[in-house]
């Protein structure tokens, strides 16, 4: 894509001209609303508002594009050809194979996104029998069941004649509105429902909302229940997990004994298949090196890289830092009211890992945060909260300690990805709550 416009004068006809072709591309392969309005670049709106084509041109010619922003990817450029090549040939073509699928829009590169789930790579063809490279990350037994099947699914027309969208595509895409648009359960299937009565004879959604979750479920990425004490003494967990009440407190597992519904659940996302994922999707397999192999080394502080704390855990660590694809990861956790009524003071605690190997512009970005842990409420866990970190501390010291065989799909091979806390961030309220000297003692960390 030519930026060379930005650098004339916003009056001149290569500005114009530059800018119309610019909008023209956005607009048919970036992120638009359903308003037909998608982030403006210009300088004083920098990527926060919305608006449409017109306003967009005249905000652009009046102030000029934001500088800092080089990658346009709210506006359709994709971020893996910012990049330059470090790899061998094989991954080069599998590199452009990839950015050849992007080009074709939200949705029809389905196939290449159940074969990141699974960490399959790119050949030249479809025929799975022929695949030669990465043996190693194909999936066996149960996995390779899942694996074909939604592939099956992947090449299912949504209806008899549909040419333009699969079953799988447009199930993904619709959840993905559900979530980002925060569409309740029972109008999503309200919706799903009148689609299904909407669409020609033969259509092949499934039919209710429980064989939705299913279908998209064998993408990976699940969740684990663990039961707490209603106090915040302990979790039911490893070797107490069979337990029916605390050991601390002595207050009962559940609510009901009859009923045995949990009084207290924590959810725990496992966070090795998500450290995972980043190699194994190959949109963010690349952006993961960009620390080492793009950053600019001029003593700015842009990035973590570029900072103290990040340089000294390298000094300290030289066999951690010698991998430059493995991850460096930050913490936070703050309170949020799930509910909109100020009446109810109920608060939950969502945990989040940031991964600070991405390039500034994606590391803090909301797709990019991983969630690890969300602890229940209705209170603050307050000096109890590492009760709750437990499950995590655990990756995290699996992930620092022995780390987990991974396949990269920019470089087409396996490796080890190890995993190391640098910090965490908190208000200071919640600053408070940390027990940070017997926090690091438990990671093993230095810091």
């Amino acid at each position: 894509m030519d930026k060379s416009w930005v650098h004339h004068d916003r009056l001149s006809k290569e500005f114009d001209v530059g800018l119309r072709l610019f909008l023209d591309h956005a607009f048919e392969n970036g992120f638009v609303t359903e308003s037909i309005r998608m982030k403006c670049p210009c300088k004083e709106c920098t990527n926060i508002y919305y608006k449409t084509r017109d306003e967009i041109y005249d905000d652009v010619v009046s102030c000029g594009m934001t500088k800092s922003y080089t990658v346009w990817y709210h506006h359709g450029e994709s971020f893996r050809s910012t990049f330059p090549s470090t790899s061998n040939v094989g991954a080069e073509n599998a590199n452009a194979e990839v950015g050849d699928n992007d080009s074709e829009g939200l949705g029809d590169d389905i196939t290449g996104m159940i074969r990141d789930a699974y960490g399959v790579p790119m050949c030249e063809d479809d025929d799975m029998g022929d695949i030669n490279v990465g043996a190693s990350s194909i999936p066996s037994g149960n996995s390779a069941a899942q694996f074909y099947k939604l592939l099956e699914d992947s090449k299912k027309p949504l209806y008899p004649g549909c040419d333009k969208m699969s079953m799988m595509s447009f199930l993904v895409r619709f959840w993905n509105y559900k979530c980002v648009g925060g569409m309740t359960d029972k109008s999503f299937k309200e919706m799903l429902q009148l689609m299904r009565d909407s669409f020609p004879e033969g259509c092949t959604l499934p039919e209710n909302f429980t064989q939705c979750k299913k279908v998209l479920s064998e993408l990976g990425l699940s969740y684990n229940k663990i039961d707490a004490c209603p106090n915040d003494c302990m979790l039911y967990y490893k070797e107490t997990a069979d337990l029916k009440s605390c050991t601390v407190c002595k207050a009962s597992r559940y609510k009901d004994g009859k009923t045995k519904t949990p009084a207290k659940i924590l959810r725990h996302f496992p966070l090795k298949p998500r450290l995972q994922r980043l190699y194994m999707c190959s949109k963010t397999a690349a952006n993961m090196r960009w620390h080492h192999e793009v950053r600019t080394r001029d003593g700015v502080l842009r990035h973590p890289a570029d900072s103290e704390a990040w340089k000294k855990f390298d000094e300290m660590n030289p066999t951690f830092a010698a991998d430059s694809r493995n991850i460096r990861l930050g913490l936070s956790t703050d309170r949020f009211s799930p509910y909109s009524s100020m009446r109810n003071p109920h608060s939950t605690w969502p945990v989040v890992l940031l991964p600070y190997n991405l390039p500034p512009w994606l590391c803090m970005k909301q797709p990019n945060m991983i969630l690890s842990l969300l602890i229940p409420g209705p209170h603050s866990p307050g000096n109890d909260i590492d009760v709750y970190l437990r499950p995590l501390i655990d990756e995290l010291k699996e992930s620092w300690e022995e780390g987990e065989d991974t396949f990269d799909s920019s470089r087409n091979e396996m490796f080890n990805l190890r995993a190391g806390l640098l910090w965490t961030i908190s208000d200071y309220p919640g600053l408070a709550n940390w027990h940070v000297q017997r926090v690091l003692k438990i990671l093993g960390t230095n810091g």
